[in-house]
Parts: structure tokens; sequence; C-alpha cells
């Protein structure tokens, strides 16, 4: 998740689903970004081997990734992070469907594929 998360984040034009992780991690991959290095705690070889091969240091993106993260509200942080979203692809029905606020929250109310 938190190889996802980073990628995701490194590549803000792609959208990830985990927006509770980053809310929790986002310190940890704003550092990952700013140095371009990759937090010690992800040991699988493969996986660091693959990040690696896309991740550069970007303090501007780190910063900016700050600032969206650091506001009182996380309303609207899918389209903010990842502004070219046009909607969230996910399995709504059922049970499911007690999450229709928080998506609704965290996308801005854009539609949701289901």
């Amino acid at each position: 998740m938190y190889s996802q998360m980073l990628c995701g984040l490194f590549q803000n034009k792609e959208v990830l689903r985990a927006i509770r992780f980053l809310e929790k991690h986002w310190p940890l991959l704003c550092n990952d970004i700013r140095t371009g290095t990759m937090n010690p705690q992800i040991t699988d070889p493969s996986v660091r081997e693959a990040v690696t091969r896309i991740l550069e240091p970007d303090p501007k993106l780190a910063d900016f990734i700050e600032g969206e993260c650091r506001r009182e509200s996380s309303q609207g942080i899918i389209t903010r992070l990842w502004p070219n979203t046009r909607y969230v692809d996910v399995i709504v029905t059922g049970t499911m469907s007690q999450y229709i606020p928080t998506l609704d929250h965290y996308s801005n109310g854009l539609p949701l594929v289901n």
C-alpha cells in the first residue's frame, strides 16, 4: 500500500484508492518524494527496485502535497492531488453504499462509477 501511494503521488496524474492511508502517512510519503528515496520500512527488494525506477527528488511536488495534506479539511483531496480525475471507480452497492458520503467528501462529488 505504501509503495502504491508513493507511486500514485509521484505520478499524480493517475488516481489511487486508499485516501485514509494517505491521511495517516503523508509526511513519510512527502519525505520520500522530496528526497527521491524510499522509506526503509519497505523491505521487499522487488518493490524497492520497481519504485526506485521512477522515484527521483521532487521537492516542489512534495511541498505541494504537504500543503494539501496539511489543510484543515480533507474534502476534495482527490481532485486537489489528482486534478485529472473525472470519476471514482468503486463498488457502492449493498453494504458498501455506506461509503458514498465519504467518497463524495474526498472527491468533491465526482461521479461514482459502479
